[in-house]
């Protein structure tokens, strides 16, 4: 699955003994692209490397999702593997197909 492409637990919730739970919707591609710039940037503001400049910290955070490695790689599979046990326990949702 690419960087852009995300299934979320962020999603509609469901209402269940009058609490809201969070159910795993299907991401749509501009909210995914959206999660994904925002992660880089949030990335590359979060390293703290003496002597460089803003724009090699992107330059670095961007090539390293691109090698599907890095900050915005690892907040991918963490929200992935939040909503991988809620997915399964819902028979109605379809899991997005994933590229071969």
């Amino acid at each position: 699955m690419e960087l852009g492409q995300s299934t979320s637990a962020q999603g509609q919730g469901a209402r269940t003994s009058s609490r809201r739970k969070a159910k795993p919707v299907p991401v749509p591609a501009s909210r995914a692209t959206k999660l994904a710039i925002q992660w880089i940037i949030e990335g590359a503001s979060t390293k703290k490397s003496q002597g460089h400049s803003m724009a090699l910290r992107l330059c670095s955070e961007i090539l390293n999702a691109y090698q599907k490695k890095g900050y915005a790689m690892k907040k991918k599979t963490d929200l992935h593997s939040l909503s991988a046990p809620k997915r399964a326990t819902r028979g109605n949702f379809q899991s997005p197909t994933r590229p071969s």
